[in-house]
């Protein structure tokens, strides 16, 4: 069985990545009604883990 803190992370990286998706969607639409250019690509912004998870080993059992 997969323990259940790997699923939270996983949950937790995914509604993490949405959020930066729609503050991104959001960004570029202020961005065009304002005329500004935008800061850099969005590829450049990268989702982290949590810290108190990075040293812990994902087992399957």
């Amino acid at each position: 069985m997969i323990d259940i803190n790997v699923i939270r992370n996983m949950l937790a990286m995914a509604r993490a990545h949405q959020a930066l998706e729609r503050h991104d969607a959001q960004e570029q639409a202020r961005n065009k009604l304002t005329g500004n250019p935008s800061d850099g690509p969005a590829s450049a912004k990268m989702i982290t883990p949590p810290d108190e998870d990075t040293d812990r080993p994902i087992t399957f059992s």
